[in-house]
């Protein structure tokens, strides 16, 4: 189990979450590119979905959409992990392979 631990928690550390400055979904359009990472408490376990499939899902359940906290989006989610936990965090993450360069890059053309 150690090892099934350590190599969850390598692949994680290659994700590179992003502080967002109100913690909620809305957020998600100040980073294109970004995705929202939902993550065991427990073992480190992970899922990542791009942010426009979470806000239609919360417009779905009627919780806000792009108002909703990312607390609110770990509350939501109703899978169990494979360690037997159901206790989630949420945020917004970098996928592995993007670059400095590729977020510039996404950012400028967002912006113009």
């Amino acid at each position: 189990m150690d090892e099934e631990r350590q190599r969850v928690a390598k692949a994680v550390s290659r994700w590179r979450p992003i502080e967002a400055p109100n913690g909620k979904m809305a957020d998600a359009d100040l980073f294109p590119g970004c995705f929202v990472l939902v993550t065991c408490k427990a073992c480190g376990h992970f899922k990542a979905y791009p942010p426009a499939t979470v806000v239609l899902r919360l417009r779905q359940l009627q919780m806000g959409g792009t108002l909703a906290t990312f607390a609110e989006v770990a509350g939501r989610v109703g899978a169990t992990c494979p360690c037997g936990a159901r206790d989630w965090r949420a945020g917004l993450a970098w996928p592995p392979g993007m670059t400095d360069g590729d977020i510039k890059r996404l950012a400028a053309r967002a912006r113009n």
